[in-house]
């Protein structure tokens, strides 16, 4: 006569002998996980972002892109290397809830501007050489976004300072009618 052999499944996570004596504590344990987890977004500081992030020395911080940012505001996010820096939204999301700081993100931004300080700026920076590494130059770009077909109106471009290696090289070409 054959005796039936039990062969534990692979995909039995724990033993039976240990969910026996785990018993209500274990349940009551993992009760206490869920309700930590699910408190966390309470436990955070809500934060609204600065409507003009502006940094004066290179180091961007959290207290410099956000209002209300407390302790954690000496929280250094990026560094600044030109005249702006360009942040992705989600990166600084994810930063400030490392920090303890809560930003919902209500307009759904996508990436983040932080402007050189005006205690930071410099005459030198500006009108340096454009061979020299973070040198600027003046260049025409638009104001706001254009649709095909608009017209194209003055207080629809503007000068702006761009770093030199983003400039154009070529002049634009004008099409004869």
């Amino acid at each position: 006569m054959m005796r039936a052999v039990y062969r534990r499944p692979a995909f039995e996570v724990m033993p039976r002998r240990r969910r026996a004596r785990m018993g209500m504590g274990g349940a009551a344990l993992a009760a206490l996980i869920i309700a930590v987890v699910a408190a966390t977004p309470a436990l955070s500081s809500p934060v609204s972002l600065s409507a003009n992030p502006m940094d004066d020395d290179g180091r961007i911080t959290l207290g410099e892109l956000f209002d209300g940012a407390g302790s954690a505001s000496s929280v250094v996010v990026a560094r600044r290397s030109g005249p702006t820096a360009v942040l992705d939204a989600g990166q600084i999301q994810a930063a400030a809830a490392r920090a303890g700081l809560h930003w919902s993100n209500p307009d759904g931004l996508r990436r983040i501007v932080v402007r050189q300080g005006s205690a930071g700026a410099s005459l030198t920076q500006t009108s340096a050489p454009a061979g020299r590494p973070g040198a600027t130059v003046e260049v025409l770009t638009y104001a706001r976004s254009l649709a095909s077909g608009d017209v194209v109106q003055p207080e629809d471009v503007v000068w702006s300072q761009v770093q030199a290696h983003q400039r154009p090289r070529a002049r634009p070409r004008m099409r004869p009618r």
